[in-house]
C-alpha cells in the first residue's frame, strides 16, 4: 500500500522534519521532497538537509536562528524524532533511560 500524495501549497513554505534520517521521518521527508520537486518543475521550491542532534537542547535556538537566516520564516514542524527501547527495563542501560525523555519530551516543548 503506497502513501497518499502530499500536496504542497502554491506559496512555498519552510518545513522542518525531525527524525528524517530513517523510518517515518525519512518517509515523510521523501514525500515532501517529491512534492517539492513538482514545485521546482514550475521554477520554485528547494529541499535542504541539515543534520542536528536534538539532544543538544542548548543549541536549538541557534539552529532556529540559522534556519530563519537562510530560509526566512519557518512555517511547519513535523516533530518525528524520538527514541525507544524494547526489552526489560531492568537490563536497559541507564544512559538510554535518561536519553529517552531528554529527546522525546524536552525538544518539542522548547
Amino acid at each position: 500500500m503506497s502513501a497518499p500524495p502530499v500536496s504542497w501549497p502554491a506559496a512555498a513554505r519552510n518545513v522542518i522534519v525531525t527524525g528524517g534520517s530513517r523510518g517515518l521521518g525519512f518517509g515523510m521527508a521523501c514525500q515532501l521532497a517529491a512534492a517539492i520537486n513538482k514545485v521546482r518543475d514550475q521554477g520554485t521550491g528547494s529541499l535542504h538537509f541539515r543534520p542536528f542532534d536534538l539532544n543538544e537542547i542548548a543549541a536549538l535556538p541557534g539552529l532556529v536562528k540559522e534556519l530563519r537566516g537562510k530560509f526566512g520564516a519557518l512555517h511547519s514542524l513535523i516533530n518525528n524524532a524520538g527514541i525507544g527501547t524494547s526489552g526489560m527495563l531492568a537490563i536497559t542501560p541507564d544512559r538510554l533511560i535518561e536519553q529517552m525523555p531528554r529527546l522525546n519530551v524536552l525538544p518539542p516543548s522548547i
